[in-house]
């Protein structure tokens, strides 16, 4: 009888043993899967955005009176600069990253010259023969992805004074990202100087 209850015991013990030790693995395992998904997630969220200068055209030019109703278009001449850029934005996260705030800015060293919006060529509108182009808006970039977008800006002596493009020695791209940070990409470094060289009217204006 004795023997009995001894055996009974040792039963119990081998049988609390195993549930001890089914316990344990059981919670080691679900400990490293919380942990080896969190670090999963972290490498995901380490990702950034690059942006890559794909393509980039200006051009300065003035007009004249053609005297048949047109204008003459004469190149190289400060009255009238534009640009096209086109960009390539990549995620490299896990997550969607967001661009926003996006600025393009004409700079001499660290000083700010120009800072402007600049125009989203996707996005064009025509009336009576105009056409123009909406301001950029805020992007999204889905994870892991590649997008391309194309800018646009123009000035001109009719509206307000150009000369910054004299003393401008590069061009930068500004956005704020989605923890409000703002990032700063150079485009090009940049002299005008040469365009500008006889342009009196330029000078006693600026």
């Amino acid at each position: 009888m004795i023997i009995k209850i001894i055996k009974e015991v040792e039963q119990t013990q081998t049988i609390w043993q195993q549930i001890r030790g089914d316990v344990i693995v059981g919670a080691i395992t679900s400990l490293l899967g919380a942990v080896i998904g969190w670090y999963l997630n972290e490498l995901s969220n380490r990702g950034k955005l690059s942006v890559y200068l794909k393509s980039w055209s200006e051009e300065f030019w003035a007009t004249n009176d053609d005297k048949q109703g047109g204008y003459e278009k004469i190149p190289n001449k400060p009255e009238n600069y534009k640009y096209k850029m086109t960009l390539e934005i990549y995620n490299s996260s896990g997550i969607p990253r967001i661009l926003r705030d996006i600025k393009v800015v004409f700079r001499k060293r660290n000083k700010v010259l120009q800072s402007d919006t600049p125009k989203d060529e996707s996005k064009e509108h025509s009336s009576k023969a105009l056409y123009y182009y909406e301001d950029i808006a805020a992007y999204n970039v889905p994870a892991n992805e590649i997008m391309t977008i194309t800018l646009l800006g123009y000035y001109s002596k009719k509206k307000s004074p150009i000369s910054f493009l004299r003393e401008a020695d590069s061009i930068w791209l500004e956005y704020k990202n989605e923890k409000n940070r703002t990032k700063r990409k150079l485009i090009k470094r940049i002299s005008y100087e040469s365009v500008f060289e006889n342009d009196t009217e330029d000078t006693e204006n600026g």
